[in-house]
């Protein structure tokens, strides 16, 4: 993450008590829309963004298109536990206007299988 810190995303696949089918994915846990609850990692420029996009493509990671908000651009993925990943960066300062988009919520467009 920087810093040396680390994120790490842990799999129970043979874990005695857990079944094999048990969601993973916090959203379904929690039975809210995919992608309600994710992890967003900042970068410091849109050029630096579009650099990500390009990496993660060429890795063969199915990556959604980038979205405006407005006071930033993000673009986002799923990893194998179908938790949404978001890239993203500000354009401009976050101001109280920005509280009120309910009507312009995108729903990140990546499967929830990327290739490997």
């Amino acid at each position: 993450c920087g810093e040396e810190q680390f994120l790490v995303f842990m799999e129970c696949k043979g874990v005695e008590g857990i079944p094999p089918d048990f969601d993973t994915g916090i959203n379904g846990a929690l039975g809210v829309p995919s992608g309600l609850y994710h992890v967003a990692f900042t970068v410091k420029s849109v050029e630096a963004l579009e650099e990500k996009k390009i990496e993660l493509e060429r890795l063969g990671v199915e990556i959604s298109k980038t979205v405006d908000h407005g006071y930033a651009q993000s673009f986002f993925l799923r990893d194998p536990n179908d938790l949404q990943l978001e890239f993203t960066c500000m354009t401009r300062p976050f101001n109280p206007s920005d509280l009120h988009q309910e009507t312009q919520v995108e729903v990140a467009a990546a499967s929830r299988h990327q290739k490997r």
